[in-house]
């Protein structure tokens, strides 16, 4: 168990610093917010759902522990159900 939380260190990793891709897709978050729907909502829409997606795939493939994998491998099943 102890594996899922630790990288291959022993070091437990939950958090780290955001990629770029997961800043650009907090960040399209916000703008959809406050710009709420049109046109600069819908491009920051795209923009967000292609960088969560990037973000999701190489935690899957590369993530620092089985925690943060299983987090890529969430987010990325959950933005496949919401758009099907």
């Amino acid at each position: 168990m102890d594996k899922f939380w630790e990288d291959k260190h022993g070091r437990l990793v939950i958090w780290q610093k955001p990629n770029i891709f997961l800043i650009v897709g907090i960040a399209s978050l916000f703008m959809q917010v406050l710009f709420g729907a049109g046109g600069i909502s819908d491009f920051s829409r795209i923009v967000g759902s292609i960088s969560f997606a990037i973000w999701a795939v190489l935690e899957i493939g590369w993530g620092a522990s089985y925690f943060r994998r299983v987090l890529g491998f969430c987010v990325l099943a959950f933005m496949v159900l919401l758009h099907v």
